[in-house]
């Protein structure tokens, strides 16, 4: 490094007030750094610094910028008026020209927010579990004939059409029934389940007496966690360890079942 180049220079301040002349090359001494000249623009251009570069416009990137010393981790720009978020060489944001914010590897994201606001969760529940629409994101019924079902002996039984839920369509629903059960004068037991195309459910013991000689009348309100593969006829089946009369699913005016599914998933 024999030979020394020196260019004239002045600070920040003194160079918004210079005009230099094409292709003229002065030192900024306040940003250390080079300024190049086109004999017209005052103050000239000034050529950002390898470190901590400051820029005042535009910075045009064919595709992406990558984080030094972890190259697959990266901000980039795929197509027109898309751009991507890559951690560990898979792509982790997404957002699109229609102004969708995609989460999830490209092709295959699993939550897809709108500009609209409609999202969609895929494996944890999607828009028609918010829309509030009776049958399409809950239903209810009540059975309004009265009188007592025996309940069968050691056999899984639909005890009445009306005992159940009726479901739109592929999807995971909570299931939840109010039953009121009858036990008189017997040791035992009843059961209940949800029973569908998708299969049974596990039982849940509703009420169980160990006293031969009482009448008892209980509330009982079970619920199940079901998934659908399409829409759904979902039976509430009962059983019972007694093979008399002595167990039942009653209703009256003093208290209707009742049978509610909501959608969660």
């Amino acid at each position: 490094m024999a030979t020394q180049v020196q260019f004239r220079g002045g600070t920040t301040t003194e160079h918004a007030s210079f005009t230099g002349a094409a292709r003229e090359v002065t030192v900024d001494t306040t940003k250390d750094t080079v300024v190049v000249h086109d004999g017209t623009t005052q103050g000239g251009f000034p050529l950002a610094k390898e470190a901590s570069p400051t820029f005042t416009g535009d910075v045009s990137i064919p595709d992406k910028i990558i984080h030094t010393g972890d190259t697959n981790t990266a901000i980039r720009f795929p197509s027109a008026d898309t751009f991507t978020v890559e951690t560990g060489g898979t792509e982790a944001v997404r957002i699109n020209s229609s102004q969708s914010l995609l989460i999830g590897p490209d092709g295959a994201p699993t939550t897809t927010i709108t500009s609209a606001g409609a999202a969609t969760f895929a494996g944890v529940c999607d828009a028609t579990c918010f829309t509030g629409d009776v049958n399409v994101s809950y239903g209810h019924k009540e059975r309004t004939a009265e009188g007592d079902i025996n309940v069968p002996y050691d056999t899984w039984t639909t005890i009445d059409t009306d005992y159940g839920w009726d479901l739109p369509g592929a999807g995971t629903y909570k299931l939840s029934a109010f039953l009121r059960v009858k036990v008189w004068d017997t040791d035992a037991y009843v059961n209940s389940r949800a029973s569908g195309s998708a299969g049974n459910s596990n039982p849940m013991i509703l009420f169980e007496s160990n006293d031969g000689a009482g009448e008892y009348n209980i509330s009982a309100t079970p619920f199940w966690v079901y998934t659908a593969t399409g829409s759904d006829n979902v039976k509430c089946q009962f059983n019972t360890n007694d093979n008399t009369t002595g167990t039942g699913i009653q209703n009256d005016t003093n208290g209707r079942n009742s049978f509610y599914w909501e959608r969660i998933g």
